[in-house]
């Protein structure tokens, strides 16, 4: 029997993992809320472009998970400077 075939009967075999969760499943839309109001206070209008740079951030080293993170955010603050600009 070659080597081959020995490490072949005796590596596990490990499935991958289940795809990521969405969002919503991430974090809580009052969490994403919460941030956008705390990032909306200290950057006002400039709270959106800060998140979307994490967001840019989270996809150049392939964190699916913040990115949805980060997308949650960026809704939670783009409707808040929306109610703020009606207000």
């Amino acid at each position: 029997m070659s080597i081959d075939r020995r490490a072949a009967r005796l590596t596990p075999v490990v499935e991958p993992p289940p795809p990521l969760a969405r969002w919503s499943d991430t974090m809580a839309a009052p969490d994403a809320a919460q941030i956008a109001r705390t990032l909306t206070e200290k950057y006002g209008s400039d709270a959106l472009a800060f998140a979307h740079q994490r967001a840019e951030r989270a996809a150049s080293i392939g964190d699916e998970l913040a990115l949805a993170a980060w997308r949650g955010v960026i809704a939670a603050t783009q409707n808040l400077l929306r109610r703020g600009a009606g207000a």
